[in-house]
């Protein structure tokens, strides 16, 4: 009896351990997409800004559902732009 008791204790801490390390695993991801205002937080701008620039075309919103989001890779591309931008202005 004690030794099923033991077993279970054993298989039970396995799983919380398993269940920590997928949780430490899923907070290191990076998001694929961001809302409006975290990607505005992102690259160091306004939400109205933010908003400029998609109304310009010079960033691309995608559209999940009624949500409105801007995909890393847009972001990474947009900040890209800005810096070739600055740099031929120099």
């Amino acid at each position: 009896m004690d030794a099923t008791i033991e077993r279970d204790q054993v298989l039970q801490r396995k799983r919380e351990a398993r269940a920590k390390l997928r949780e430490q695993q899923l907070a290191q991801l990076e998001p694929l997409r961001y809302s409006v205002p975290e990607a505005a937080k992102l690259i160091r701008k306004s939400v109205a800004g933010v908003y400029i620039a998609i109304k310009q075309g010079r960033l691309t919103l995608t559209k999940d559902g009624r949500r409105s989001y801007i995909t890393r890779t847009e972001l990474e591309r947009y900040v890209a732009a800005c810096d070739q931008r600055e740099q031929q202005a120099a």
